[in-house]
C-alpha cells in the first residue's frame, strides 16, 4: 500500500542548512520563485483534502498482490507534487526529473530525501493515474475554500470560450491515407517480431512507396502546370486505391489473429480492430472527395490517432481553422477560474449562457449577480428576455452586447472592460500551462491535461495574490 505522506521536512523551506548571508544574497527573482512554491505548499498543508483526493487515484499504482512485501519508495504526496512541478515548470518529463533532482527548492516542495528523486516514468504514470474527474473535484473544492475564506467573490463572473488543440498534424486526405497504411504495417511487423509470422504469411506492405506518393502529392498540390496537375491526380488516386487495399487486408489480419487465439495475437487483433472503423471512414471520405463530392465536417475523421478531434472555426484572422476542442471557462474578478466546460462535440456559443449560470448555481448555491460574455454568445433578444424572467432578480445584469451600439451604454461598457480580462488569462493558460496543445492521448487524456492546467493556474494565482499582499 502506498503511504499518503512522510514527514521528513517539519520546517519547510527553512534555511538552517544555509548561512544567512547566502540567503540574503539571493536576488528578488530567486526569492520570489522560492516563496511561490512555499506559498503553494502552505495551501496544500492547509487543505489536506486536496492530497487525499489525489491519494484515491495514485494508490492504484501499487500492486495489491506484490510478492516483494515492501512499501513503495514514494508517497502520494511526493508523486502529486511532482506532477504539479511538471505542470508548473512546463518541462519535458525527463527535464522535470532532472530539475527536481538538482533544485533544492523543488526537492523540498516534493518532500524528497536528499539525493533522492522520482524517475520520469513514475511522474508520467502518476499524471496518467489522476482522472479528469479528480482534477475537476480538486478545482471545485479549492474554489469552495477560497469563497469560504472570502479570497474570491463569485457574484461577478466573466466567461469565454477558446479552442485547445489536440496533438495532430495538419490533416489532408493523402497524409491520413499514409497514416492508415503505416499503422497497419507497424502492427503487423510488431506481431511478427513476437513470433506470429506463420499466422501473417502472404502480407507485404510497401510503406516507402506510399510515403513517396504522399510527398509528391504535397509537392504538387498547388501546381499550375498541366503535367504536374495530371501527375497529382494520378498519385492521389493511387494512394487512395492502395489504402483501400490495405484496409481490406487489415480486416483479414484481424480475423487470422482472432482465429489464432493466443494472448499475444488477441492483443494485436484488438489494437488493429480499434483503428479499423476510422480507417474505413478516412479512405471512404478520400474517395468521395476525389470524385468531387463535398463532405460535411461531421462525417470526417481528422486524425487516425486522435479521432475525437473537431474542426472549429472561431473567426480568427491568423488561424481561421483549428483542430481540437472548445473549452468554456468562467472566471471571477480575482482571475480565479471557477468552472471549465469541455465538449467532445462543440455546441454553438449562443447556447452557453444558461448552462454557465446553471453550473455556477450548482457549484455555489446561488446565481451570479452579474455575468459578462462576448458578442458571439448573445442568444437573441427573445431568449434574453425569457432568461431574465426565469432568473427574476437573481441576475441583475447580463453583460452580453447584441450590437456595436450597446458598447455606448455605460454599464455594458463597464462589463465589457471587465470581460476583456479573461483574454489575458486564456493567453496565460496557453503560454505557461501548455493549453496551446494538449499532448495526452484520447478525449479523457485531453480532459486530464486541461483539468491539471486549470488547477495549477488557480493555485498559482492565489499564491501570487498572497505574496503581493505581504
Amino acid at each position: 500500500m502506498r503511504p499518503k505522506t512522510k514527514n521528513i521536512f517539519p520546517e519547510f523551506f527553512s534555511l538552517e542548512t544555509e548561512s544567512t548571508t547566502e540567503a540574503e544574497k539571493a536576488n528578488k527573482n530567486v526569492q520570489h520563485y522560492r516563496n511561490t512554491y512555499k506559498t503553494i505548499d502552505e495551501y496544500l498543508k492547509k487543505y489536506p483534502e486536496i492530497e487525499q483526493l489525489a491519494h484515491e487515484d495514485l494508490q492504484q499504482l501499487c500492486k495489491t498482490d506484490s510478492t516483494r512485501n515492501r512499501t513503495p519508495d514514494f508517497t502520494t504526496q511526493n508523486l502529486f507534487r511532482a506532477v504539479i512541478v511538471h505542470q508548473m515548470e512546463q518541462l519535458s518529463l525527463r527535464d522535470t526529473e532532472v530539475a527536481i533532482a538538482e533544485s533544492q527548492t523543488l526537492q523540498k516542495f516534493c518532500r524528497l530525501d536528499k539525493k533522492e528523486t522520482i524517475s520520469f516514468q513514475l511522474i508520467d504514470q502518476a499524471h496518467l493515474a489522476l482522472k479528469p474527474e479528480t482534477w475537476q473535484s480538486l478545482n471545485q473544492f479549492f474554489a469552495a475554500r477560497m469563497v469560504a475564506e472570502e479570497k474570491i467573490n463569485p457574484d461577478y463572473v466573466r466567461s469565454d470560450g477558446t479552442v485547445v488543440e489536440t496533438n495532430i498534424h495538419w490533416p489532408t486526405d493523402s497524409s491520413l491515407c499514409y497514416d492508415c497504411y503505416r499503422t497497419v504495417n507497424r502492427i503487423v511487423e510488431n506481431a511478427r517480431k513476437t513470433g506470429l509470422s506463420p499466422v501473417l504469411k502472404g502480407f507485404r506492405f510497401h510503406v516507402g512507396k506510399v510515403k513517396n506518393l504522399n510527398f509528391r502529392i504535397n509537392q504538387n498540390a498547388a501546381a499550375k502546370s498541366k503535367d504536374r496537375k495530371k501527375r497529382y491526380k494520378e498519385d492521389y488516386n493511387t494512394i487512395i486505391s492502395r489504402t483501400e487495399e490495405v484496409v481490406q487486408k487489415a480486416e483479414e489480419i484481424v480475423q487470422r489473429l482472432n482465429a489464432n487465439g493466443s494472448e499475444l495475437a488477441l492483443v494485436f487483433a484488438s489494437e488493429l480492430a480499434g483503428y479499423l472503423p476510422f480507417m474505413k471512414t478516412i479512405v471512404s471520405v478520400a474517395r468521395r472527395r476525389y470524385n468531387g463530392e463535398k463532405i460535411p465536417n461531421e462525417e470526417k475523421v481528422f486524425s487516425l490517432f486522435e479521432p475525437h478531434t473537431e474542426l472549429i472555426k472561431k473567426g480568427k484572422k491568423d488561424k481561421p481553422i483549428e483542430f481540437g476542442h472548445l473549452i468554456f471557462i468562467t472566471q471571477t474578478r480575482e482571475k480565479f477560474i471557477t468552472d471549465c466546460i469541455l465538449y467532445e462535440k462543440s455546441p454553438p456559443e449562443t447556447t452557453m449562457l444558461p448552462e454557465v449560470v446553471d453550473r455556477h448555481e450548482d457549484q455555489f448555491g446561488r446565481k451570479p449577480v452579474g455575468i459578462a460574455m462576448d458578442k458571439g454568445c448573445y442568444p437573441g433578444k427573445e431568449k434574453v428576455e425569457e432568461l431574465k424572467e426565469d432568473w427574476e432578480d437573481d441576475v441583475e445584469c447580463i453583460g452580453i452586447p447584441s450590437r456595436s451600439n450597446d458598447f455606448a451604454d455605460e454599464e455594458m461598457g463597464r462589463y465589457q472592460r471587465f470581460r476583456a480580462g479573461i483574454e489575458g488569462s486564456i493567453s496565460f493558460l496557453k503560454r505557461c500551462f501548455g493549453l496551446t496543445r494538449v499532448l495526452f492521448k484520447g478525449f479523457k487524456g485531453f480532459c486530464r491535461g486541461v483539468g491539471a492546467a486549470i488547477f495549477c493556474h488557480n493555485i498559482l494565482v492565489m499564491a501570487r495574490r498572497d505574496l503581493a499582499e505581504e
